[in-house]
């Protein structure tokens, strides 16, 4: 009798103690954050590029959560575990996007590029214009 308590009494050590664990882990689990374009063109240097980005990221468990561009606030959502939404946005940059808890905690990013449609270098001619051959 002594055996089968004992038994019964180092089960549900461990099984607390998994649980405990498995929702520590869950916890510091990175929350993958995936931005839709992840390159702009823009025709010159300078100028601003108008986009829609396509925001999505998942959670094992509902987090309160806001994305930012740089300081801006674009998005907040509360208790939620997935989110796949469009945000209208304009960059003049290159610019990182964050996913932030309530605790200012950084819990993901994600960088949008600009590129030029032109490159700024041009091709070096081999000769003068005024030559003559």
């Amino acid at each position: 009798m002594r055996f089968d308590r004992l038994l019964l009494v180092s089960g549900i050590l461990i099984s607390i103690s998994c649980s405990i664990s498995a929702s520590a882990i869950n916890a510091q689990l990175p929350i993958p954050l995936k931005i839709k374009p992840m390159i702009c063109v823009v025709a010159k240097s300078g100028n601003n590029c108008q986009m829609t980005i396509t925001a999505t990221w998942q959670s094992p468990q509902p987090i309160d959560t806001c994305l930012y561009q740089a300081q801006k606030k674009l998005s907040c959502w509360q208790q939620q575990t997935q989110v796949n939404q469009k945000i209208a946005t304009s960059l003049d940059k290159d610019m990182t996007f964050t996913l932030v808890n309530t605790q200012g905690k950084i819990l993901a990013s994600q960088k949008v590029k600009i590129n030029l449609s032109q490159s700024q270098l041009y091709r070096r001619r081999l000769r003068a214009q005024w030559s003559l051959f």
